[in-house]
């Protein structure tokens, strides 16, 4: 093998380029349907590419090398000196064009190699810019940022895959390995070796498919594979290959399906194989077809592994991508482009009445808003927006009349008035302020409703999907004519003629089998022996008449008679006849014969056959898309992705939408919103918060959140450049707003008036939140100054960080709360900031009760090692319900919900200032506004306090006393400051004493405190206390025993568990060991037992021979 480790260049198709102007038009097409009819050359080519074909580049041969990936720290990471030939260095690699265009979206194996800091523009007023400011500039802009977070992990995991490929081939075969690979950048990917070509399989959607086997980790032996995130359908992969001459390839594919050990064992006959079925990730890219169909055939000898890369879905930015190329190079002009993309740098926003309300006279009806019931005596409700623009005191009425006449609030009348009479309109919804629309649409009653994509996690969705409209609606004859024309062009490529089948199927066995019985010497005399051998090998007796395959076989075995009788060509024997050799003789001529077969042809042919069925592919799809434009032309509203809107932008624009509603708008990347201002919109209505979660990305050099990210800004939607202008001398665009919020208790919702949103007001349903009834206080900081973790920076933690003092607070918390029999685990849920700090709580509570993780943070656990399938499987069933189960989330993952009770962990707490994610205002923000009833941070303030926002929080906090070392607890029926008791450490939650009011006092005790507890139910008698753990009612009417006992006696509380069968006796009734017995009428007992006992117990009411079982979980 050679040292220098380059690039490999494929050989040229074998096939024969014809010039276009000796081929049909229909076989240009890529298919010709009248065959060998046609009197134009048929001879199957390589045809050249009708549309422009990308420059040819001169560019470095660029080597791999087996030093870590990366640049100087002196150097920037990313080129901002112009790309491809205007370059100061020339082009980097051969993908490097100044056409985004001409850019391939996967990156080539020459790109890979490349160590050069690749292009990628920066955007503001006065950054370097190849194009004058417009339309192209900014679509240029964002395809070369997005493609860069798109693949920067793409390339980075397969130059790291690369050097071990050339490492691997150098040592001995292992049947066990860890596949878990982490480069020098820390990107995570799944290295698999021995990887082999098993068979190639033809899809009637992909054309040409592939199975690969590969050497299975222990690991995922058996059923491991299946619950592991390795090779999710869809995902993307990569084939990386090294030939003997040191040549580098990479072939990019798609996960179809994925084969265990198990489903192998029949082929392999051990649990030692595993394989997948993939689809190439682009079809059109025939060389790499041909790379892959010359390593099955033998033509390349390449030593394989594949890279399975976690979390690159392939179609989730291949079609934003490739619509910003076809943006770019087309003609078709955005909506709003003179705003989007104006021609100056320092141009303020403006917006105007939508296009189509200006055709007088137009008016919004909104008599639809009305209350169910409520008369109408001012008349229809309708906006004149050229009245409402112009005229004050018409906007002051209308607004009144919208808050009489209907449910809307002051905030939400004027914001929808004003995204009305805007082009461009934009609206502001603080945290608890009501966003999300689209379920609310299909309550409303409006049916003529569309979905377009796949992955929706509501199930009502489904009847309103396309595909689903698709088929129930009637075709036209044109579309069902299309629709046929283009399935006999595929089904061309794809069947023979069946009246054929059981002739080609019985050759290949007899054509075989002679082939066999010629190579080792058989005589033609022998033929009559021949024949009755080849039957034999069927299964059959050939004299058997009745046997309907006699003909066919007579048939077959004549042919091989005649073929083998027939004279060839001089060879070298004393005989023309073949069958006259001997068998030195015929091992020469077989060969000669091997010698003149052109395997490269054949598999060039193959692959022609797979390009051609790609077309008609292509064009069937077309048909279905003209379908779906006249589908979505019936639906008054559609609903779709970016993604989506992407992929379908030729049928969209056929549909003329006139308008565009963009839901969490803060959340999309600017790019990503360009793929829905078709040029048919005339009102774009956005809606989100700036303020909230901006879009993620991975590479943090694009991203706000450093120092070097502030020049790229990928993660500025468009929205926060509208709403929060970065430029000097740039207006806010005008924009609504959002103010009544009806989520947060008022003193929770105080922590965003004091800090983000001070026009913020309450519903007044919020001033009706229950207290925390075993806390005084229903807001509280716990500062402390307990060190965080020091992780082993070789470990899955090392990149992350936790605390293990908040751990085991937060714990005792949630126990506490719960035992209170107010709080199932369903009300409460845990955020942090923080992966490490999430697999700790995992782990911390996984043994306590039944855990909620979202998928997202579920997948990021496993893919940096830090969750352990086998103690929360991803998919594995539960018998408890969701609404059960305590939730722990990342606080990226929790924007737009909300739960009763919030317990933030902070977790940094350093000498060295770090603070980490928490330092940006859009996660605080989250973190501090998902909560209805009860807010409780615990975290390091002194540490908190250098990020300005979170000194806004600790000072409000201290303002109204609610910040301290310890938390304050109390009883849930006395909760009065003078009783509380404290909590600093993890171990006083196991140790508080119980409370001391004598019985005699408790319905007094509990009358005092204003929304602790619902009114207690007088006509139930007042127990008296027998013994320690033991209740009796005073009642002399005929009793039954009730037995309460724990249905999970493991559980890790340590202090005694309250069970009550009113909700005063909490106090008395305790399981401490022992059972405790409660005398009353078996009708009383169930009612107060159904009402209040919690969800740790299982309680059984033995009557009369009768077992019966209140509600308890028996899975947590």
């Amino acid at each position: 093998m050679s040292s220098a480790i380059k690039a490999s260049r494929l050989a040229p198709s074998s096939l024969l380029e014809l010039q276009s102007d000796v081929l049909c038009r229909d076989y240009l097409e890529g298919f010709c349907r009248r065959a060998e009819e046609c009197s134009w050359s048929h001879e199957i080519c390589a045809i050249p590419n009708v549309e422009p074909q990308a420059p040819t580049l001169q560019y470095p041969d660029n080597l791999l090398s087996m030093d870590p990936r990366g640049l100087p720290r002196s150097r920037h990471p990313l080129d901002d000196d112009g790309p491809g030939i205007l370059s100061f260095g020339g082009p980097r690699h051969d993908n490097d064009h100044v056409e985004i265009q001409h850019i391939k979206i996967l990156p080539t194996i020459n790109e890979i190699l490349s160590t050069r800091s690749p292009y990628v523009p920066k955007k503001g007023a006065f950054s370097s810019h190849r194009l004058p400011f417009g339309q192209k500039r900014l679509l240029d802009i964002h395809f070369r940022q997005l493609r860069y977070e798109s693949t920067e992990c793409i390339i980075d995991s397969c130059y790291h895959a690369s050097q071990c490929l050339v490492k691997l081939v150098k040592e001995p075969r292992s049947a066990d390995y860890d596949y878990r690979m982490v480069t020098p950048k820390g990107v995570r990917y799944s290295l698999f070796r021995d990887v082999r070509i098993e068979e190639l399989i033809f899809n009637e959607k992909k054309s040409i498919t592939v199975r690969l086997s590969f050497a299975c980790p222990k690991a995922l032996r058996g059923r491991g594979l299946g619950p592991s995130k390795n090779f999710e359908d869809g995902m993307l992969v990569a084939l990386v290959g090294l030939d003997q001459d040191g040549s580098l390839s990479t072939t990019f594919l798609e996960i179809e399906m994925r084969q265990t050990t198990e489903a192998m064992r029949p082929r392999t006959g051990n649990d030692l194989k595993a394989s997948v079925i993939l689809s190439f990730a682009d079809p059109s890219d025939t060389n790499a077809v041909r790379r892959v169909l010359y390593n099955a055939q033998g033509l390349l000898q390449e030593n394989f592994i594949l890279v399975d890369i976690p979390k690159v879905l392939y179609a989730g930015f291949y079609w934003t991508l490739q619509h910003l190329q076809h943006q770019y190079e087309g003609n078709d002009r955005l909506a709003f482009c003179d705003t989007v993309a104006p021609s100056a740098p320092d141009t303020t926003p403006t917006v105007s009445l939508p296009r189509y309300s200006t055709v007088q006279p137009f008016v919004f009806r909104l008599d639809s808003l009305r209350k169910k019931g409520s008369p109408n005596p001012n008349g229809s409700l309708d906006l004149k927006p050229v009245d409402f623009i112009s005229s004050k005191s018409f906007q002051t009425d209308f607004i009144d009349r919208l808050c009489q006449e209907t449910t809307l609030d002051r905030g939400q009348a004027c914001a929808l008035c004003e995204s009305l009479c805007r082009d461009f309109a934009f609206t502001q919804g603080p945290p608890g302020t009501g966003k999300t629309f689209l379920e609310g649409i299909r309550d409303a009653g409006i049916g003529k409703l569309a979905r377009v994509g796949r992955g929706s996690k509501e199930n009502w969705t489904q009847a309103y999907n396309i595909s689903n409209l698709r088929r129930s609606m009637k075709k036209t004859s044109f579309e069902r004519g299309g629709l046929k024309e283009t399935y006999t062009r595929a089904d061309g490529l794809e069947k023979v003629d069946e009246s054929a089948i059981s002739d080609i199927r019985l050759a290949r066995k007899a054509g075989g089998f002679a082939y066999e019985y010629w190579c080792t010497g058989g005589d033609l005399k022998d033929v009559d022996r021949l024949l009755e051998k080849f039957n034999t090998m069927l299964g059959n007796d050939f004299k058997d008449e009745a046997d309907f395959n006699l003909q066919t076989r007579q048939r077959v075995m004549d042919q091989i008679f005649c073929n083998a009788s027939h004279h060839l060509d001089p060879v070298p024997s004393a005989d023309d006849n073949v069958w006259h050799l001997d068998l030195n003789n015929r091992k020469s001529l077989l060969q000669k014969w091997k010698e003149e077969i052109d395997v490269q042809t054949i598999v060039d042919k193959t692959v022609e056959v797979h390009r051609r069925h790609q077309v008609a592919i292509t064009k069937n799809s077309k048909v279905h898309r003209d379908i779906d434009a006249r589908c979505l032309g019936h639906q008054d509203i559609c609903a779709m992705t970016t993604t989506a809107a992407a992929k379908l932008w030729s049928t969209l624009k056929k549909v003329n939408f006139q308008t565009v509603i963009c839901e969490e708008a803060g959340e999309v990347m600017e790019a990503q919103f360009l793929c829905t201002l078709l040029p048919t919109v005339e009102h774009s209505i956005s809606i989100g918060d700036p303020l909230q979660l901006r879009p993620q990305v991975n590479e943090s050099i694009l991203s706000l959140e450093t120092d070097a990210g502030v020049s790229y800004r990928l993660d500025e939607s468009l929205m926060e450049r509208f709403m929060l202008p970065a430029t000097p001398g740039i207006e806010p665009i005008p924009s609504s707003r959002l103010n009544i919020q009806r989520r947060m208790h008022p003193d929770i919702a105080e922590l965003m008036r004091a800090t983000l949103y001070p026009y913020l007001e309450d519903h007044p349903t919020t001033f009706d939140r229950d207290p925390v009834p075993v806390m005084v206080d229903r807001i509280w900081w716990l500062d402390h100054q307990m060190p965080e973790d020091v992780n082993d920076p070789r470990s899955p933690a090392g990149t992350s960080s936790s605390n293990a003092f908040e751990v085991e607070m937060t714990a005792g918390l949630v126990e506490h709360l719960v035992k209170s029999n107010e709080y199932d685990f369903r009300d409460i849920t845990i955020l942090t900031g923080y992966n490490s700090q999430l697999a700790a709580l995992t782990e911390r509570f996984s043994s306590v009760c039944s855990l909620w993780l979202s998928e997202k943070d579920r997948e990021t656990l496993s893919e940096e090692g830090l969750l352990d399938p086998q103690m929360a499987p991803l998919r594995s069933p539960t018998n408890v319900q969701i609404s059960s189960m305590l939730r722990l989330a990342t606080i990226d993952n929790f924007q737009g919900e909300e739960s009763r009770v919030i317990i933030l962990n902070t977790v940094r707490s350093n000498l060295d200032g770090q603070i980490g994610f928490l330092r940006t205002i859009n996660r605080i923000n989250v973190g501090c506004s998902r909560a209805r009833n009860g807010f409780y941070v615990i975290g390091n303030a002194s540490l908190m306090r250098r990020v300005e926002m979170w000194q806004q929080i600790i000072d409000n906090f201290t303002i109204n006393g609610k910040i301290g070392p310890a938390f304050r607890t109390c009883c849930p029926r006395h909760p009065h400051p003078d009783r509380s008791q404290l909590v600093d450490s993890p171990e006083q939650w196991q140790s508080l004493p119980e409370c001391d009011i004598h019985s005699t006092n408790a319905l007094a005790a509990t009358n005092h405190v204003q929304g602790s507890m619902k009114p207690a139910d007088m006509s139930v008698p007042r127990p008296a206390v027998s013994h320690a753990g033991t209740v009796l009612f005073p009642f002399r009417q005929l009793s039954y025993p009730v037995v309460i006992t724990p249905s999970r006696p493991a559980l890790r509380f340590k202090s005694k568990i309250a069970l009550c069968a009113t909700p005063y006796l909490s106090e008395y009734c305790f399981l401490a060991g022992i059972l405790g017995t409660v005398a009353a009428p078996l009708h009383k007992i169930l009612s107060y037992v159904r009402k209040s006992v919690d969800t740790f117990c299982t309680v059984v009411i033995n009557a009369k021979e009768t077992v019966m079982t209140a509600r308890g979980i028996t899975n947590i």
